[in-house]
């Protein structure tokens, strides 16, 4: 919740910073500090700093909203039961790992079912109250780590500062959490059906089906991983036939369409329509070529299919996610020589 939270703000003119997102300390084996973390241009880490801070503060004297909580258990439980749906393929690799994590982290290792009804009856156990004291009191309890780090030469608060800035966080009256607006129930009204032109299989087993506008859908058996749909599209072209003045917002084209939601709803509003549902897709814009890539649990098929539908006849380009791009290549195209791969 508290992560959705400052991705909104992220998205939001004047939030303090353009990017935000988990972070952990691993102190350990099993001994993880769990937190959060942002990205700012250089010089505003101060500002950055506080933003963060009162939305930590925020989620202390407020807690959670019952929507938010709601809709977190929500996604947490479609998560459960799609681990239980692919359990029949999980690959070696995920094995392993649960052997390690038990031999060595203590954690809980069952057959999938066991574990599936165990995690369930825990996400439906729990409710608001109960993680507010938990979270409030995990803060409270130790003096938080603060840590502001920059490229040499940048302006990055020091311990004083940032103690100042904590000190004035708690001292300031900072606002509840707002309401926000209810969860969509629709992206976009479903289109009109296409008619199927030609449907054959071929000696390999895959399922051509051209419908009558041209486009060819070719569908690919998948034994690899249960329950689950891979979708890949693509078209000849890409920022390669377009006009050279035009490459540079060709190729950040998609980048904009992903930061900014799609239809009517913003991407915190498409997130929140999204929850509890496993599907997404989004376009890409490479040099000879231009398309979609996604995944859905199969249940959630016609959730894909309508993301699909949606970029292709209502994408939007936010002023918010304009900004966010933009603070997010700034500092890279401020310094470019100390990025390894850029510089190469």
């Amino acid at each position: 919740v508290l992560v959705e939270r400052l991705e909104a703000r992220a998205r939001s003119e004047g939030g303090g910073f353009f990017d935000a997102g988990p972070a952990a300390n691993e102190l350990g084996r099993a001994q993880r500090a769990p937190g959060v973390g942002v990205l700012a241009e250089g010089g505003t880490l101060d500002v950055a700093a506080e933003a963060l801070l009162t939305e930590v503060e925020r989620r202390v004297r407020f807690g959670v909203t019952d929507d938010e909580h709601d809709r977190a258990v929500l996604q947490l439980l479609a998560d459960v039961d799609q681990d239980l749906l692919e359990s029949g393929t999980r690959q070696d690799d995920a094995l392993a790992d649960l052997y390690v994590g038990h031999a060595l982290d203590v954690a809980l290792i069952a057959a999938p079912e066991d574990s599936h009804a165990i995690r369930t009856r825990i996400l439906d156990e729990l409710d608001a109250d109960t993680v507010d004291a938990f979270v409030t009191s995990a803060i409270t309890t130790t003096e938080p780590l603060v840590i502001a780090s920059g490229p040499l030469g940048a302006e990055v608060p020091d311990e004083d500062e940032l103690a100042a800035i904590l000190e004035r966080v708690r001292e300031a009256d900072v606002e509840p959490p707002s309401a926000g607006a209810g969860t969509a129930t629709e992206l976009v009204a479903p289109p009109v059906p296409g008619e199927i032109a030609e449907r054959f299989v071929d000696a390999l087993g895959f399922e051509h089906v051209t419908f009558d506008n041209g486009l060819e859908l070719v569908i690919s058996p998948n034994d690899i991983v249960e329950d689950n749909v891979f979708l890949s599209a693509t078209s000849p072209g890409g920022f390669s036939v377009v006009a050279l003045d035009d490459v540079p917002d060709a190729s950040l084209s998609d980048d904009l369409v992903n930061l900014s939601g799609l239809a009517d709803l913003d991407r915190t509003e498409l997130d929140r329509y999204l929850a509890g549902r496993i599907a997404s897709v989004g376009p890409f814009v490479a040099e000879f070529e231009e398309g979609l890539t996604g995944s859905a649990a199969s249940d959630d098929l016609q959730v894909l299919l309508e993301l699909v539908h949606a970029l292709f006849t209502a994408p939007r380009i936010d002023a918010a996610a304009v900004g966010q791009l933009r603070g997010q290549l700034a500092p890279l195209a401020a310094d470019r020589a100390t990025i390894p791969d850029v510089a190469l």
